[in-house]
């Protein structure tokens, strides 16, 4: 008994597109909101600091 395997072109979903075309600007996008983020902690503690050098 002979098995015949046809290959079938893989079948691309709308979900998969989108994750294609956006997979980079979502990391784009993260990356910046951790810089935001990083920039405003930084400048809180230097505030902080500063306060509490003049306290003294």
């Amino acid at each position: 008994m002979i098995i015949e395997l046809s290959i079938i072109a893989e079948w691309t979903d709308s979900f998969e597109m989108v994750y294609t075309y956006l997979k980079f600007p979502i990391y784009w996008l993260i990356g910046i909101l951790q810089l935001i983020i990083v920039i405003i902690n930084l400048s809180v503690n230097n505030t902080n600091k500063q306060k509490v050098k003049d306290s003294i």
